[in-house]
């Protein structure tokens, strides 16, 4: 189990929202060859959150080693 501790943005600005999304897009597979234009339309009814991790704890399971 992990605990963590930070804080969180709420970004508002289309250029923001873009960032935030092209960063998601990348993280779960998209490549530079994608056109990641997104629509105005699509983008202002978005709710982008920063979430800025300042501590973060956990724990080791047990089972790694017997799997290792």
């Amino acid at each position: 189990s992990i605990v963590g501790y930070g804080t969180v943005e709420i970004i508002t600005d289309e250029k923001g929202k873009r960032e935030g999304l092209d960063i998601l897009m990348k993280q779960h597979g998209a490549g530079d060859d994608v056109d990641m234009n997104y629509l105005l339309k699509d983008i202002k009814p978005m709710s982008i959150l920063k979430v800025t991790i300042t501590e973060m704890t956990g724990k080791e399971s047990g089972n790694w080693k017997k799997v290792m």
